[in-house]
């Protein structure tokens, strides 16, 4: 076989993989990681994020209070090996932020392939996702862990293997920051319903003792690798005890933003998210469907938590967004099917449409 044969086979198998659906999840992952990678060093620390990034570059010891025991083990990792700078101290937030968007992929069983390309754009533009995975803080972890949390629940449901997931997930939840905490709560109505949905069937086999077991074992991995940096700062241990301490004093702790300010960000800066969200979860509560269920929960548990904290701050909002955002993923799913919109021509739609909302996105960040 001559050379050009061989690259002429090589071009034929990446175009016959390269389907429209691939092509808009590469438009939409490659949009999601501009608008979080680029420029990332050119704003100076802010006092948050500069106490995150000092506490790295300390001795081993006891961290300040508030500081993400995963960002400080991965930031200690990386400043031992390059210039420590600002766009080192944010890359690791960034990259959880990419992950959050490409993530949205495992959901296409509950929002459908097209819903989920238009959650994905939407979470890959959203304002205020964007900015946490700009910040050398811990929220862009709790947000990138909810989701994996609602993609392991969401198999459980479908009866695919999940633990691991979960474990996972819930690792770098108790790992990530005080929001963390805040998820633990506004997630547990989708486990409830994700679990109780499951079959009765009875699992003869044996193995389900021993997944619990290796789930067990990887949520125990990764905290302790991840709270002590590989066991070179085990200190790290006690910023992982802090955090439920510090979500507990934020109810009783001096007053933070307002809840109509945060409100008001969510409205004014996720207006697209907001209305195809509360569409979507109208379409998914008439239907009965368990995933809009969840969600919806999540949304009343989040505005609860808004109101009886009152140590508020800015990532309590991007708590709403994540949930508006999957459910508007229903509404652009039954959008398509009222369209009559079906396999390549409403991939080609959605690419089009992710392609005009990341460009107007863009424009607007760079404006």
């Amino acid at each position: 076989m001559t050379t050009s044969n061989q690259t002429g086979s090589a071009t034929g198998r990446i175009l016959a993989w390269l389907t429209v659906e691939r092509l808009a999840w590469l438009v939409i992952g490659f949009a999601a990681a501009v608008l979080r990678l680029l420029g990332l060093g050119f704003r100076p620390l802010d006092a948050v994020e500069a106490q995150q990034a000092v506490a790295a570059l300390g001795p081993a010891g006891l961290p300040g209070p508030g500081v993400s025991p995963l960002l400080l083990s991965l930031h200690r990792f990386s400043f031992g090996l390059f210039q420590s700078g600002e766009g080192l101290a944010r890359i690791w937030p960034a990259l959880a932020g990419i992950a959050l968007v490409v993530l949205v992929f495992e959901l296409r069983g509950e929002l459908g392939r097209i819903g989920a390309m238009g959650a994905a754009t939407l979470l890959a533009i959203s304002p205020l996702l964007v900015f946490w995975s700009r910040s050398a803080t811990g929220e862009s972890f709790s947000l990138l862990a909810a989701m994996v949390l609602i993609v392991a629940l969401t198999r459980a449901r479908r009866r695919a293997p999940w633990i691991i997931w979960g474990a996972v997930g819930l690792g770098l939840l108790v790992l990530s920051s005080v929001a963390g905490y805040s998820v633990l709560v506004l997630i547990a109505p989708m486990a409830v319903l994700a679990l109780a949905g499951r079959s009765t069937a009875i699992d003869n086999s044996g193995s389900a003792g021993s997944q619990w077991l290796i789930g067990l074992l990887v949520f125990v991995g990764v905290v302790a690798l991840g709270a002590t940096a590989m066991f070179f700062n085990p200190g790290g241990f006690a910023a992982v005890a802090d955090l439920p301490a510090a979500w507990l004093r934020s109810f009783a702790g001096p007053a933070g933003y307002s809840p109509f300010w945060l409100l008001a960000q969510v409205t004014l800066g996720e207006l697209l998210a907001l209305g195809a969200g509360v569409a979507g979860l109208v379409i998914g509560l008439r239907r009965r469907d368990w995933f809009a269920q969840a969600l919806g929960l999540w949304l009343v548990l989040a505005l609860v938590l808004l109101v009886v904290r009152s140590g508020r701050s800015p990532d309590d909002a991007a708590l709403l967004v994540l949930p508006l955002a999957l459910l508007a993923g229903i509404t652009v799913e039954a959008f398509a099917a009222q369209l009559s919109f079906a396999g390549e021509r409403a991939e080609a739609a959605v690419l089009l449409a992710a392609c005009l909302v990341v460009l107007g996105a863009a424009a607007i960040w760079l404006a």
